[in-house]
């Protein structure tokens, strides 16, 4: 287990650096936003093997099981939106 203290020192450099972040740089959004893609890729692929889900919505899930860089500009907004969350939060931890 990790002490108390040494978790709060690890905190304030984590917030030290999402300071220095430039959170209005669009490379930091198409980043998050392809990594959310990846979370709900295996997520979503989990489900599947997993979990009994209709055939329409396997289809649907199958299509986007692709990189990021290849969604329609549609399906990328859906991730965009998400990673603007993530920078969201890194905002206000900069008050």
């Amino acid at each position: 287990m990790i002490p108390e203290k040494d978790i709060e020192n690890r905190l304030e450099k984590l917030i030290s650096i999402v300071k220095s972040i430039d959170t209005t740089d669009n490379y930091l959004l198409e980043e998050l936003a392809a990594l959310e893609h990846k979370q709900w890729v295996q997520w979503s692929q989990s489900i599947a093997a997993n979990e009994k889900i209709s055939i329409d919505r396997l289809k649907r899930w199958q299509t986007l099981w692709v990189p990021y860089s290849q969604l329609s500009e549609k399906d990328k907004d859906s991730d965009r939106s998400w990673a603007r969350e993530v920078i969201s939060i890194m905002d206000r931890c900069k008050n």
